[in-house]
C-alpha cells in the first residue's frame, strides 16, 4: 500500500495533535466559528442483501459560510462505502473504504501551500447491539493513501466509539 506526502511528515502522538488543534483554536476563534458553522450537505444510504449483510454508503461536502480575518478553509468532500455483516441481533461487523478530499485554505491570513489533502483510509469496525434500539460502535481508521500539500500533521491512524439510538422505537 502506497503513503505518499510531499514533504516529511513528522512523528507525533495523540497529545502533540491534541495541543496543535487547541493552539489552533485558541489563536483564532473566527477560523474555528466557520469551520463549526460551514455548511454542510450530505446523503447517507443502506441496502440489505439478504438477511444479515448490508451495502453502506454515505457522501457529504462541507464549506465555510464566508471567511473570518481573512481566512476562510477549503471545501471538504467525503465519500465511505461499505459492507456490514449481522453475525447475531446483537453483534456485528463493518468495513468501510473512505475518501476525504479537502481544498487548500483561502485568504491573506490562509497557508494555501500547507492545507489541502486527499486521502483514502479504510476502516473495520464492529458494533455491538445495546438494548432494542441502540447500537455502541467501534472502528480504526486507517490510510491506505495520503496525498498531503506541504508539512501538515497528520494522524497514522484514528480510533472511534460511539453511541447511536433509534428514536423512532
Amino acid at each position: 500500500m502506497k503513503r505518499h506526502t510531499d514533504s516529511m511528515r513528522p512523528r507525533i502522538g495523540p497529545r502533540d495533535l491534541f495541543d496543535e488543534c487547541l493552539a489552533s483554536l485558541l489563536a483564532r476563534p473566527g477560523r474555528a466559528l466557520l469551520t463549526v458553522l460551514g455548511t454542510v450537505v450530505g446523503v447517507a444510504a443502506r441496502r440489505a442483501v439478504g438477511l444479515s449483510d448490508a451495502v453502506i454508503g454515505q457522501a457529504s461536502v462541507s464549506e465555510a459560510l464566508g471567511a473570518s480575518e481573512g481566512f476562510e478553509p477549503g471545501r471538504r468532500l467525503e465519500i465511505s462505502g461499505g459492507w456490514s455483516h449481522a453475525f447475531s441481533p446483537k453483534l456485528g461487523s463493518v468495513v468501510q473504504l473512505n475518501y476525504q478530499r479537502r481544498q487548500s485554505d483561502r485568504g491573506p491570513q490562509a497557508e494555501p501551500e500547507n492545507s489541502g489533502s486527499a486521502i483514502v483510509s479504510l476502516s473495520p469496525g464492529a458494533t455491538f447491539g445495546v438494548g432494542h434500539s441502540s447500537t455502541v460502535y467501534t472502528f480504526v481508521q486507517v490510510p491506505i493513501y495520503e496525498h498531503v500539500t506541504g508539512t501538515q500533521l497528520v494522524p497514522h491512524y484514528a480510533l472511534s466509539v460511539g453511541w447511536t439510538r433509534d428514536f423512532r422505537s
